[in-house]
C-alpha cells in the first residue's frame, strides 16, 4: 500500500482501492481520505463495491466489531448524490471449515439486498450518530450470516455440542448431512443457543459442558470417534478400505511428490514468516497461488524440453493437478481407515466401559434436547 506507480497499477487493474486501519499509524490513515472520496463518487455512479468491515482477518467463528468506512462510504455517496442512489446491501458471510487447509469447504452464505434510507434523515441530523447506526446494523446483519461465537471461552463447548448432538438434529430434522448449507445452519443455531444460554448465566449450560467435557475425555482416553460409538464397525469395510488404501498407494506418492515443491513452499514460508494468526491464511494461500504460477509452466518447459513434446509436457502438468487434489482425498481415506481400525479395538476390549459411555453419550443428548426445546419456546413467545 505504499501507492507507488508498480502498485496503483496492480491496484487500478484488480479494482482495489487501498484502505488503512487505525494500526497503520495517522500518516497512512490521512490517505483514507482520498479513497473514500473515489469510493463515493463510483458508489454513487452505481458501481458495485466489496467492503471487508471487520477491517482484520482471524479465522475464528466469530463476528469482530465492524468499522466504520462502510458506513461513511455509503452514506457520504448518498449525500453527494442527494440520497437518491437508492443505495442496497447484501451482507456476505464467509464461514470456513478449515481456512489455512487445502481441500476444505468454504460456505458463501447471503442475504437479501437491504435498503438504508432509514439512516438518510439520522445522518442529516447528526453525521456522527448516522455512522454509528449504521454501523451497528452492518455488524448485526453480517452476524446472522455467519457462525458466531460470543467469546473464545465457548468455542469448545459449541464445537463439542456439534460433535454429539448434530447427527441427531439430522435425523430429527431429516436434513441433508452432506449439505453445506444444512451443516452451516444447525452450527449457527447451536451457536445461538449457547450465546443465549451463556448471556443469562443458566446453570444448566455449565452442566451440560461439564457433561460434554467428561464424554469427549472418556472417547479419547479410550481412543474412540463419537461416531463410531454409536455406529457398527464392519471388519469386512475395515478390508475393503485397506485394499482400496493399498491399490492406490502408488497414486498417493506420486500426487506428493508432484506437489511438493508448489505446495511445501507456501506452508514452509507461512510457518516461517508469519507471527499474527490473522496474517497465516493470506499468506498460505497468496503465496501458493504464486508458486503453481510459477512452477507449473516450469514443469511444463521442462518436461516439454526433455520429452520433446508440448503434449506430454500438458499431460504432466495436469496429471500434478489431479493427482495433487486425489492425494488430499487419500489422506481423508486414510483417516478413515485408522478411526474405523481403532474403533474396532475398543469395542473388543471395552465394552463395559464404552456402555457407560454410550449411557453417559444419551443423558448429554437428552440434556441438550430440552435446552433447545426451552430455547425455541423463549424465542417464539
Amino acid at each position: 500500500f505504499k501507492q507507488s506507480k508498480f502498485v496503483l497499477m496492480i491496484f487500478n487493474w484488480a479494482r482495489m482501492i487501498p484502505v488503512f486501519r487505525q494500526m497503520e499509524g495517522e500518516e497512512f490513515l490521512r490517505r483514507n481520505l482520498e479513497s473514500f472520496e473515489f469510493l463515493k463518487t463510483e458508489l454513487g455512479n452505481g458501481e458495485g463495491l466489496q467492503i471487508f468491515p471487520e477491517g482484520i482477518c482471524i479465522q475464528e467463528r466469530r463476528m469482530k466489531s465492524a468499522k466504520k468506512g462502510a458506513a461513511k462510504i455509503i452514506l457520504g455517496a448518498e449525500k453527494i448524490h442527494n440520497y437518491k442512489s437508492n443505495t442496497k446491501v447484501v451482507f456476505l458471510g464467509m464461514n470456513y471449515e478449515s481456512a489455512p487447509s487445502f481441500n476444505s469447504t468454504l460456505f458463501l452464505n447471503y442475504s437479501r439486498p437491504y435498503s438504508i434510507k432509514e439512516f438518510f434523515t439520522l445522518y442529516q441530523e447528526s453525521e456522527g450518530r448516522g455512522i454509528n447506526e449504521l454501523t451497528k446494523f452492518i455488524g448485526a446483519r453480517l452476524k446472522n450470516q455467519m457462525i458466531h461465537i460470543d467469546n473464545q471461552e465457548l468455542d469448545e463447548l459449541v464445537g463439542h455440542a456439534e460433535l454429539i448432538y448434530k447427527p441427531q438434529l439430522f435425523q430429527e430434522h431429516k436434513l441433508n448431512i452432506r449439505s453445506a448449507s444444512h451443516n452451516f445452519i444447525l452450527s449457527r443455531e447451536i451457536a445461538k443457543a449457547v450465546n443465549y444460554f451463556n448471556k443469562r448465566e443458566d446453570s444448566r449450560l455449565n452442566m451440560a459442558k461439564e457433561q460434554l467435557n467428561n464424554y469427549v475425555k472418556g472417547i479419547n482416553k479410550l481412543g474412540i470417534k463419537d461416531r463410531w460409538l454409536t455406529n457398527q464397525v464392519y471388519l469386512t469395510s475395515i478390508i475393503g478400505w485397506f485394499l482400496l488404501l493399498a491399490l492406490t498407494l502408488p497414486f498417493h506418492l506420486y500426487g506428493i511428490l508432484t506437489n511438493l515443491i508448489p505446495a511445501g513452499i507456501p506452508k514452509y514460508l507461512a510457518n516461517s514468516l508469519v507471527k499474527k494468526d490473522e496474517f497465516y491464511s493470506s499468506v498460505a494461500v497468496l503465496s501458493a497461488m504464486l508458486t503453481y504460477l510459477i512452477v507449473l509452466p516450469l514443469y511444463l518447459l521442462v518436461t516439454s524440453l526433455i520429452f520433446n513434446s508440448f503434449l506430454i509436457g500438458l499431460l504432466f502438468v495436469t496429471s500434478v493437478l489431479l493427482f495433487g487434489k486425489f492425494s488430499t482425498f487419500y489422506l481423508s481415506w486414510l483417516q478413515l481407515f485408522r478411526d474405523m481400525t481403532s474403533a474396532l479395538k475398543v469395542k473388543i476390549k471395552f465394552r463395559d466401559e464404552l456402555l457407560l459411555l454410550s449411557k453417559m453419550r444419551l443423558e448429554v443428548v437428552n440434556n441438550l434436547s430440552a435446552l433447545k426445546a426451552d430455547f425455541r419456546n423463549r424465542h417464539k413467545s
